[in-house]
């Protein structure tokens, strides 16, 4: 239990780029559970998902899994 808390915590990530990846993970999340709201809204939804991928384009990836493990 405790490496998958570890894991959600986002190690090695900055404050901000951890905010950036949380909040990409609650509007993908948005995005596929609001199937049958209103036009506007959905559009709503997309643009903030348009957003959100604008922004974890900043983060920094690993292209190794092994780099992480402690």
């Amino acid at each position: 239990m405790k490496e998958i808390f570890n894991e959600l915590t986002l190690p090695g990530l900055s404050t901000k780029h951890k905010i950036y990846v949380w909040y990409f993970v609650v509007s993908l999340c948005l995005l596929g559970s609001l199937a049958e709201a209103p036009f506007w809204f959905l559009f709503a939804l997309v643009a903030n998902f348009a957003n959100t991928a604008r922004l974890i384009k900043q983060v920094p990836l690993t292209d190794d899994i092994e780099d992480t493990k402690t």
